[in-house]
C-alpha cells in the first residue's frame, strides 16, 4: 500500500512545484483551476476505484485526481514557455528508473 501511496504523492510534488511557478508569476487562477481539477476527478475516481478494488482502488482514484491537477497546471505553464510537461516526464522516468533498480535488488538479493 505504501507503494501506491507513492505514486500519488510523487504527482502531488510535481503538482506543488508547478503550483509555486504560476504562484511566482501572479497567476492564482491556474492553481484554483488544478486544484478543482483534482478535487472533481478524486470524487468521481476514489468511489470508483473502491467499488473495484477495495481500498487500492481509493489510492488509484487520488493518484489520478493528483495527475490530472499536474496536467492542468503543466499545459498552463506550456502556455508561457515554461517546459514543465517535460521536465516533470524526465523527473518521472528518473524515478521510475530508480525504483526499477530498487526492485531488481530486492528480487536479486533473496
Amino acid at each position: 500500500m505504501i507503494k501506491l501511496l507513492g505514486c500519488g504523492l510523487w504527482f502531488t510534488l510535481l503538482q506543488r512545484t508547478s503550483e509555486a511557478s504560476r504562484l511566482a508569476m501572479g497567476h492564482s487562477r491556474v492553481m484554483a483551476a488544478a486544484n478543482a481539477t483534482n478535487f472533481l476527478v478524486t470524487i468521481i475516481a476514489a468511489p470508483l476505484g473502491f467499488y473495484w478494488r477495495g481500498i487500492e482502488g481509493v489510492i488509484w482514484g487520488w493518484t489520478l485526481g493528483n495527475f490530472a491537477a499536474v496536467i492542468v497546471l503543466d499545459m498552463s505553464l506550456t502556455r508561457y514557455g515554461i517546459a514543465a510537461a517535460r521536465q516533470d516526464l524526465t523527473k518521472s522516468a528518473y524515478l521510475a528508473a530508480l525504483c526499477a533498480a530498487g526492485f531488481a535488488l530486492q528480487h536479486f538479493s533473496h
